[in-house]
């Protein structure tokens, strides 16, 4: 497949050829011989919290063709998407519509802060959680000794407000799982 056998709306897998890790931070993929940049902010949906770990040199990611920019024909230059190509979970048939109040999901800690943690519970979704109490949303200080949480553990967290608008959750930690064997910095 070439250059020229591309069309806008195509959804290909491609190879990564090179990471960028400092300024414009993104991947350099192969499309039908053309490097084309991929931002780190199109790779999925949701934070990519280091780059050089979650993605390596050789591997697959699927694309979607956003823009082909013929300048002249010895310059194309392509705009592509890894998120346009993926189920997004906050859309219709995505993992947030399943979810209601009250429901109890589980899932994995990938920050602590003095007055929230946050929870991966798909791709693309993070619930802000915090100790279980009766508040919606408690902003008193929490101290993560209580729990001794920390980044890689799996807690059980209660759904109480979901914002479909601000695409947030909002959730209380109920119990906590699995303990990580090792402290992620």
């Amino acid at each position: 497949m070439g250059a020229n056998e591309i069309n806008v709306g195509d959804m290909i897998p491609r190879y990564i050829l090179r990471i960028i890790t400092k300024g414009d931070k993104g991947l350099i993929l192969d499309v039908n011989g053309i490097e084309t940049f991929l931002p780190i902010n199109e790779i999925k949906h949701g934070w990519v919290d280091n780059i050089s770990k979650e993605y390596k040199v050789g591997s697959q990611i699927f694309v979607k063709i956003k823009e082909i920019d013929k300048n002249n024909e010895e310059s194309i230059k392509l705009k592509v998407s890894g998120k346009d190509a993926q189920l997004n979970p906050w859309g219709n048939n995505g993992f947030v519509k399943r979810l209601k109040l009250k429901d109890d999901v589980i899932g994995e800690v990938t920050g602590v802060r003095e007055h929230m943690v946050f929870v991966r519970l798909a791709d693309g979704v993070v619930s802000v959680a915090r100790p279980f109490s009766n508040n919606i949303i408690d902003r008193s200080p929490f101290h993560q000794n209580h729990y001794n949480l920390r980044t890689g553990d799996i807690v059980k967290v209660r759904i109480v407000h979901i914002n479909y608008e601000e695409k947030k959750i909002y959730s209380k930690i109920k119990k906590i799982e699995k303990k990580s064997l090792f402290y992620k910095w």
